[in-house]
């Protein structure tokens, strides 16, 4: 999401406190009853590059955990809200969940669905468009400022709000 206030872009990957950072922006300072009521804003890097401020805003994301990430997933998708069926199960067990997830992909022969864009690799997230041609991943240059981690989000965001400006705390949504 791109704040024109602040100057800056938020890369909001799936299940790494993006929610919370997308509320700071839209201005919500407590959660209302019925839930967090702004959609969520999952763009990759890519995405904001033709933006005519891409070069001056400042860019961050937040990561985590590729397992805690993995595990929120599953807690979200089959625990709170568990699908009719998984394989003839009301609720799989997390270890047959994650090796049935489809492999996320670039439209070449590989499977690809909404929950394998969520939960592909982070880094594809945030780093200029040579992964789609098979480059390694040490050879990806990386189109964000800024990269902070869900397992420190008090203290990065800290970093975060400095550089914007902001001297407001986040809330967890």
């Amino acid at each position: 999401m791109i704040s024109n206030e602040y100057k800056c872009i938020h890369v909001h990957i799936p299940r790494t406190g993006g929610s919370s950072i997308e509320a700071f922006f839209a201005g919500k300072t407590t959660l209302n009853p019925t839930g967090l009521s702004i959609r969520a804003d999952h763009r990759s890097i890519h995405d904001y590059r033709s933006n005519r401020r891409f070069e001056e805003y400042f860019k961050f994301t937040i990561v985590r955990n590729p397992w805690s990430k993995m595990v929120s997933h599953f807690i979200r998708n089959c625990i709170n809200r568990p699908p009719k069926t998984f394989e003839g199960e009301y609720q799989p067990r997390f270890k047959k969940w994650i090796k049935h997830l489809p492999v996320s992909g670039n439209g070449r022969g590989r499977s690809y669905n909404k929950l394998s864009f969520k939960t592909c690799n982070q880094l594809g997230w945030l780093c200029d468009e040579r992964w789609k041609d098979n480059i390694a991943p040490e050879e990806w240059k990386l189109d964000v400022d800024f990269v902070g981690r869900f397992e420190n989000l008090e203290e990065d965001w800290d970093f975060i709000s400095q550089k914007i400006g902001s001297k407001e705390k986040l809330l967890h949504m």
